[in-house]
């Protein structure tokens, strides 16, 4: 762009306080409609943050200038554009979810996570009780067999059914004794 087209910094800041509560409504939209659409791609930043980006950008002649010919305000909204743009292009697609960003909301207004439906990698108390009560079962078993000259197949016989005793050991219905 031709130098006697670009704003100074000083003309800027003419531009700026000159700018009415209807501009300054439209900037606003725009910079929230341009941060919704951005979404997590936002990562935390608002409209107040697009906006200002925009504004320090053109005060920096090394960055964005504005070209005398185009209204501040549509300078500023294609500023807005091409910041919250660029946001989007280095936003990471692999990063991470946090959990605040699955909240949902009932119509009771309730606040729902999918996390607190997330069962626990621990074992549950029914099955801590049935594994310590087996454990049991074959600690009886192995005193009682330690005295007589059986092996642990005896033992495996006292703790378990014989069809669960076949197949702990590895064999089918089909497998005879020799």
């Amino acid at each position: 762009m031709p130098e006697e087209r670009a704003a100074t910094p000083d003309e800027v800041r003419a531009a700026l306080d000159a700018l009415g509560e209807a501009d300054l409504v439209r900037l606003e939209k725009f910079a929230r409609y341009r941060i919704r659409g951005l979404g997590r791609k936002a990562e935390g930043r608002d409209h107040d943050d697009l906006l200002g980006e925009a504004i320090r950008d053109t005060l920096d002649p090394e960055k964005r200038r504005w070209n005398k010919d185009v209204s501040f305000v549509r300078h500023l909204v294609g500023a807005m554009r091409s910041i919250s743009s660029h946001w989007r292009e280095q936003f990471d697609e692999n990063e991470p979810l946090l959990e605040s960003e699955l909240l949902q909301t009932t119509d009771e207004g309730e606040v729902l996570s999918p996390l607190d439906v997330v069962g626990s990698g621990a074992p549950g108390a029914e099955r801590i009780l049935a594994a310590k009560e087996e454990l049991e079962r074959i600690e009886k078993a192995s005193r009682t067999t330690r005295s007589s000259p059986t092996s642990w197949a005896a033992c495996a016989q006292k703790c378990w059914p014989a069809k669960s005793a076949r197949s702990w050991a590895c064999l089918s219905s089909n497998t005879r004794r020799r």
